[in-house]
C-alpha cells in the first residue's frame, strides 16, 4: 500500500517514523530493565524483550531504514549509561551496536525477498507475526554473536543464544498483542462515541414523520 507519492514526503515519513520508533525502543528497554530490577526476577521478567517488537514493526513500516534509527537508540543508551556491557570499552560496544541494529531487519529483508510475504500491516495475521518474530529473532541472535566476537569476546554459549532467540520472539508476541488490544479498544471507543450521534439522528428523522 503506497502511502506517499513524492520522495520528499517519503523521506519525512521515514525520518519521523524511525525517530519515534527509536524513542519507543529506548522506552521499552527501560521498562524491561525496570521490571527486572523492581521485581527481582531477572531470568523471567527480562526474558520477553519488548524492544524486539520495534524492530519488526519498524521493518514493516520503513524497511531497512529502521536500522540506522535502532543504532541511534543504541548510541543514546550507551553514551548515557542506560546500556552497559561489562568488559567492553565504548568503541567495542558501539561496534556491537551495529550488529544489534542490522541483524533482525536484514533477516526480515531476506525473508521477504525469498518468500514474497506481504509486509502490509492491514494484511498482518498471528501466523505472520510468528514468522516475522522468529526470523527477526534468529537474525538478531546470529548478528549479536558475531558482534560479540568482533568486539573481542569468544562465541557465546548456546544457552545464552537460545535465551536471546526466545526472548525476542516473546517480546514481539507481547508487543503486537498489545498493539492489537489497543487497536480493538480504540475501535470500540470510536464506535461507542459514534452511537449516541446515530441514535439522535434517527430520532430526529422519525420526529419529522410524526
Amino acid at each position: 500500500m503506497q502511502l506517499h507519492s513524492s520522495p520528499l514526503s517519503s523521506a519525512w515519513f521515514i525520518f519521523l517514523t524511525g525517530f519515534l520508533l527509536s524513542v519507543l525502543y529506548v522506552a521499552l528497554k527501560l521498562l524491561v530493565d525496570a521490571g527486572a530490577y523492581f521485581f527481582d526476577f531477572d531470568a523471567i521478567v527480562a526474558l520477553p524483550f519488548l524492544p524486539a517488537g520495534v524492530r519488526v514493526l519498524g521493518f514493516l513500516l520503513i524497511g531497512l531504514w529502521i536500522s540506522p534509527f535502532l543504532y541511534l537508540a543504541f548510541i543514546f543508551m550507551s553514551l548515557t549509561g542506560l546500556m552497559i556491557y561489562p568488559g567492553l570499552g565504548m568503541s567495542d560496544q558501539l561496534i556491537l551496536g551495529v550488529s544489534v541494529a542490522i541483524g533482525g531487519p536484514v533477516a526480515l529483508c531476506l525473508l521477504t525477498k525469498a518468500t514474497k510475504i506481504s509486509v502490509d500491516l492491514l494484511d498482518l495475521t498471528p501466523l505472520k507475526v510468528l514468522i516475522f518474530a522468529s526470523t527477526c529473532a534468529a537474525g538478531n541472535a546470529l548478528f549479536y554473536n558475531a558482534g560479540l566476537m568482533a568486539a573481542g569476546f569468544g562465541s557465546p554459549e548456546i544457552n545464552f543464544t537460545a535465551l536471546i532467540f526466545v526472548g525476542d520472539i516473546l517480546g514481539v508476541a507481547i508487543f503486537f498483542g498489545l498493539l492489537y488490544a489497543g487497536a480493538a479498544l480504540l475501535k470500540f471507543w470510536l464506535r461507542s462515541a459514534r452511537a449516541p450521534k446515530q441514535d439522535a439522528s434517527l430520532f430526529n428523522s422519525l420526529k419529522k414523520f410524526s
